[in-house]
Formats: C-alpha cells, sequence, structure tokens
C-alpha cells in the first residue's frame, strides 16, 4: 500500500542524546517526566514540550509553507500522539526533538492524503473498487462505523475546511475538546479502514 499512515512509523531513536536534542532533558530528566505521566502526573510533560512547542510550530509551518492554524493543528495533534506513544513505552530518550519534529511532518502529509481522500469520498455518488486503487471503497465502508458527531466534524474539518477553532466559537464545545474528538475519530476511521484493507 502507497504512502502508509504515521502508525507504520518506525520509531527507532539513537540510544545517546544530549540535552538540546531532547527538550533540555538529560536521560534521568526524561525517565523523571515518563514515570510521573504514566502515574497520571503531565505537570512537567506541558511544561517542557509546550515551552518547544512555538519552535515547532514554526518548523512545520516554514518547511510546508501553511498558515499559522493550519500548523498550529499538526504540531498540537503530534503533540497528543507524542505524549501517548511516552506512556505507551514506544519511544525511547536520543533525540526527541528530531523525532517531534518528523511525526509532525508526517501528519501534516498524511492529513493531507486523508483529505483528499474526505473530500471524494464526501461528494461522490457511486464508490467503487476501481475508484483510486479501491482505497475508496473500504474508506467508504469505514467510514460508516463513525458516530453522527464523529461524522459530522470530520466532514467540517476535511471537506468544508473550517479549522477547529471556527467550529468551536459556533458549538459547546472548547478547542482542546474537539481536537481530542477529531483524532479519536481519525483513529476509529483508521483502525476500521485498515481492519478491512488485511482481510
Amino acid at each position: 500500500m502507497e504512502n502508509q499512515p504515521n502508525q507504520f512509523l518506525k520509531l527507532v531513536i539513537p540510544d545517546q542524546g544530549n540535552k538540546a536534542q531532547n527538550f533540555g532533558l538529560v536521560k534521568e530528566e526524561y525517565n523523571h517526566m515518563v514515570l510521573k505521566m504514566i502515574e497520571g502526573d503531565d505537570t512537567i510533560f506541558e511544561h517542557i514540550f509546550l515551552t518547544h512547542f512555538e519552535e515547532c510550530r514554526k518548523y512545520i509551518s516554514a518547511k510546508f509553507a501553511i498558515d499559522y492554524d493550519e500548523s498550529y493543528d499538526v504540531t498540537m495533534d503530534t503533540l497528543l500522539e507524542f505524549r501517548t506513544k511516552l506512556i505507551q513505552g514506544k519511544l525511547s530518550y536520543g533525540n526527541l526533538k528530531y523525532l517531534f519534529t518528523r511525526m509532525a511532518s508526517n501528519n501534516f502529509v498524511d492529513a493531507i492524503s486523508l483529505k483528499n481522500k474526505m473530500k471524494h469520498l464526501l461528494i461522490a455518488d457511486d464508490i467503487n473498487e476501481t475508484d483510486h486503487e479501491g482505497h475508496f471503497d473500504l474508506l467508504h465502508k469505514s467510514w460508516a462505523t463513525l458516530g453522527e458527531s464523529d461524522k459530522t466534524l470530520l466532514t467540517q474539518v476535511y471537506y468544508e475546511d473550517t479549522s477547529l477553532k471556527d467550529i468551536a466559537a459556533s458549538s459547546q464545545m472548547n478547542d482542546a475538546t474537539l481536537r481530542k474528538k477529531k483524532q479519536r475519530a481519525i483513529e476509529t476511521l483508521r483502525k476500521a479502514f485498515f481492519g478491512l484493507y488485511n482481510h
């Protein structure tokens, strides 16, 4: 399958790294942060990574020539994904800053690919196996597994090009809640898609 999503990204990091490469953390501090996160305390994580958030956002914005809102969304989504992988023990101390920006870059590329597929899905009257290597038929079936509120949110984001900030302004949910809801909906869609694709 072409352009595999970032859940297949090989998370290989060098064993050695310095503080500059690891958001100002030495290995002992990193291990302490992860332990506190597993215990449910994100205080250190939030301080360290949000301190470097703007630097990462500017990197993504410059690399892909995208505006503030789009680069903010990509960076924040990556931050949430990064947090999950840290707690799950899928990341190791080494060059965390490089990995974070690499994940953000992959997330942006994946988002563009998903956006194009979503647009096709939402406007097509008849989707069959010959459309774009048959992937859209699977995406159509996967779409049916989502709840109505998730369908509405993804439609607004990927088809109507509405920012999360604008959606939050017209709803009773704040930006952070919507971001998590969008991430869960995408993961549900991807899980359903690859469940069908691998059968």
